[in-house]
């Protein structure tokens, strides 16, 4: 989940996210929360999902 942020509210910008391996075993977790961000790149990750 992606919150557009305000200009009076934003807490964190330039952010990068990008060539990660992320591992999760729940089919609808949300993988990104950000709330209050700006320039917030997302890319080139690799997602796995776990069935136990």
């Amino acid at each position: 989940m992606i919150e557009k942020a305000s200009e009076e509210r934003t807490v964190h910008k330039n952010i990068r996210i990008e060539e990660n391996e992320i591992h999760y075993s729940e089919k609808n977790q949300e993988l990104y929360a950000l709330k209050d961000c700006r320039n917030v790149q997302i890319k080139e990750n690799k997602e796995n999902l776990t069935l136990r």
